[in-house]
């Protein structure tokens, strides 16, 4: 983005923000990324938001392949912003004492209060475009036998099997957590519509 139009951005975000009526929530990250793409490629954002989005290569053997939004996107963006480190600060303890942990018993939540990094590039595929993009698999995490479980016992399965470290997959893990355990999941992408579409453009008063 051109600076004027990143400062915008920004503030157009800050006022959605202090504008949020109780209860509502917002991914600013997401937002940020969307209101990027509306700001670049306005046909692209009615695609994505409409659920239209469709694109197609030749692959193997000259057959027709779909694109995922995930390698659309990243395909338009270079490797040194894609590779660029989100920090999450996540205080475990504050979310849960003990995990479900299949069909044995409760396991303690070991992990640490602190800083979670993930790539730019693993935001955008497993969490971005799982809002966006129909192909996208609802959860990251791991698999369970059970199927009476809930998506919640899901995520804390997954949380409880995984080695406790500092890594994308652990922070991916918190992550669908949270989005589940906090109701991230529940909002729509027409919701994040109504936040690009109904936010009054903001424009920078730099200095004369």
């Amino acid at each position: 983005m051109p600076p004027r139009t990143a400062i915008q951005i920004t503030e157009r975000i800050t006022a959605i923000i202090v504008n949020l009526p109780n209860g509502k929530k917002v991914d600013v990250l997401v937002l940020a990324i969307l209101f990027c793409i509306y700001e670049k490629d306005h046909p692209l954002y009615d695609e994505m938001i409409n659920g239209r989005f469709k694109r197609t290569e030749r692959g193997n053997e000259n057959k027709i392949i779909d694109i995922s939004l995930a390698d659309f996107l990243q395909k338009d963006i270079s490797k040194e912003y894609l590779s660029a480190e989100l920090i999450y600060f996540i205080d475990p303890q504050s979310y849960t004492s003990q995990f479900h942990n299949g069909r044995f018993v409760p396991k303690d939540n070991k992990y640490f209060e602190g800083n979670y990094p993930i790539p730019l590039s693993k935001f955008i595929e497993n969490t971005f475009c799982k809002i966006f993009d129909l192909h996208v698999d609802d959860f990251y995490f791991i698999s369970s036998s059970d199927d009476d479980l809930t998506e919640l016992q899901y995520a804390e399965e997954a949380l409880a099997q995984h080695k406790i470290e500092t890594s994308p997959e652990v922070t991916l893990l918190w992550l669908d957590y949270i989005y589940i355990k906090d109701e991230y999941n529940k909002i729509t992408k027409e919701q994040y519509r109504d936040f690009i579409e109904l936010s009054s453009p903001l424009d920078y008063m730099g200095d004369s």
